[in-house]
């Protein structure tokens, strides 16, 4: 038994485009990771005009049958221990409030990834929620879902759009502008959860890495780190046996 699940994951592997890596997550800006999303965003603060996104992604280690839904959890940290006015992105106080919002449709260039709702159409049903988690740090959750009769089945190997993460520049620049949009910050794709409807609902947690590097991390105006997010270098998709038992 092992030794022909060795053999269907090489045969696997040797027919696999150069965009898979393991099951991980993934977080760039403009595109997938494996469609050349870039690690790093340089904005010049010019201008109220327009937008950076950022894409969110994941990669499967085994088959996840009936998908329902997809949690994204993004931490945001900005290179100034007080606290930005641009990086201000709630509550009735903020700066710049509501200029964070989410998508679920697939960049026009995706090539290499594809949208996890297939041919169904997602939709954003909770966020971004925007938590503070410190002075200078704050957790974007974003989940979307499709109706129950347009579960998919998710497959290994693939890169999946989880979502985009939709950032304005409204503000940026005039008499009414929020300071900050200069410095520099982080961008860390913690986890992303599946929802699984299939038998008794069923949640896939993805954590680290897809190239067990730093797919997960994109950066704003160069943020320098020795340990970018941590790089963490583990991997998980937890309930593995329970979506393998769904088979048998």
């Amino acid at each position: 038994m092992r030794a022909r699940t060795a053999f269907a994951a090489a045969a696997l592997w040797f027919y696999l485009p150069a965009s898979s890596w393991g099951a991980g997550v993934t977080l760039k800006w403009t595109s997938c990771f494996g469609d050349g999303g870039g690690w790093n965003r340089s904005f010049r603060c010019d201008t109220n005009a327009g937008r950076s996104e950022l894409v969110a992604g994941f990669e499967l280690g085994t088959e996840v049958p009936a998908v329902t839904s997809v949690r994204v959890s993004v931490e945001a940290t900005v290179d100034s221990p007080g606290g930005i006015a641009w990086w201000s992105l709630t509550g009735s106080s903020g700066c710049r409030a509501g200029s964070l919002t989410a998508s679920g449709e697939i960049g026009a260039d995706a090539v290499n990834c594809l949208d996890w709702s297939r041919s169904a159409p997602s939709r954003i049903v909770a966020g971004p929620a925007i938590a503070l988690v410190g002075l200078n740090a704050m957790r974007i959750t974003v989940t979307s879902a499709v109706d129950a009769p347009d579960a998919v089945s998710l497959f290994a190997a693939q890169e999946y759009q989880a979502c985009r993460l939709l950032l304005d520049h409204v503000r940026t620049v005039g008499s009414d502008a929020c300071a900050g949009c200069q410095v520099s910050a982080e961008f860390c794709l913690t986890s992303v959860v599946l929802v699984s409807a299939a038998g008794p609902a069923t949640e896939v947690v993805l954590t680290g890495p897809a190239d067990a590097q730093t797919s997960h991390v994109a950066t704003w105006q160069g943020w320098l780190s020795a340990r970018p997010c941590g790089v963490r270098t583990a991997t998980r998709q937890s309930a593995w046996g329970v979506i393998k038992s769904l088979y048998r």
